[in-house]
């Protein structure tokens, strides 16, 4: 027996498009699949929040989940990301590395689509890292600076 629905009743979700970033110190290289895991935008961008979340919301439209490894550029990006609404993930950079390691050549438009398709498979695939947030930052740095004050 089917079961008839009526079309306002069906529940639709939007495509969620997922976005790997492989960062280094200069540039981003920005990797975006849709859902069925097909490239939708490769490209390129300056290594820093503002860039990184200006080039994505010129090309894309729609809600985006976006990832990358840890690493010395990390939290700053993550909370520069998050300050523009993006919703982004840190993978665990051993984990991420294995993963990837993989691909036949490693590069960093290579590690990005890596990254991309880790985010789209989800949890599963992917090992999350927390974030701390800026507030809880500050009173280490400053405890620190307060401990190598010279006597």
């Amino acid at each position: 027996m089917a079961i008839k629905v009526k079309p306002e009743e069906v529940i639709r979700h939007e495509a969620v498009y997922s976005v790997g970033l492989d960062v280094s110190q200069r540039s981003t290289s920005i990797c975006v699949l849709d859902p069925d895991g097909k490239i939708v935008m490769e490209g390129q961008s300056k290594t820093n929040p503002f860039e990184i979340g200006r080039y994505l919301q010129k090309r894309m439209d729609g809600p985006l989940k976006l990832g990358m490894e840890t690493g010395s550029l990390a939290a700053w990006l993550y909370h520069g990301l998050r300050k523009m609404g993006f919703d982004i993930t840190v993978m665990d950079a051993v984990h991420a590395h294995r993963a990837l390691s993989l691909k036949r050549q490693k590069t960093d438009r290579n590690d990005a689509h890596g990254l991309a398709e880790m985010v789209r498979l989800g949890s599963d695939w992917m090992k999350a890292v927390h974030i701390k947030e800026q507030a809880s930052q500050e009173p280490r740095r400053f405890q620190t600076r307060i401990r190598r004050r010279p006597r």
